[in-house]
């Protein structure tokens, strides 16, 4: 699961980095849904990674960091898209 977290937050770095292109703002409209589904899948993370003898997370730095990432990157692409009227 942390994998998961980790790659998906890596292609919505790249898309919302690629997407302040001018020309390319159609690029955070993908970007922003990588970015929810990384925030959806670091909480579902950190519910249920758990370690069976101390009943806390193994891998709690890369949840927070798919959490804390994928929302600044999901604002940023709704910043841009706002910026360049959902288009361009």
């Amino acid at each position: 699961m942390g994998m998961a977290t980790l790659v998906l937050l890596g292609i919505s770095l790249v898309a919302v980095l690629l997407g302040l292109i001018p020309c390319l703002g159609w690029l955070n409209w993908f970007g922003g849904v990588f970015c929810i589904v990384t925030v959806i899948l670091a909480i579902i993370g950190f519910a249920t990674d758990k370690d069976p003898e101390r009943g806390t997370s193994r891998h709690p730095l890369i949840y927070l960091l798919g959490l804390v990432g994928g929302l600044v990157l999901a604002g940023v692409a709704a910043l841009r898209l706002l910026l360049g009227g959902g288009v361009i």
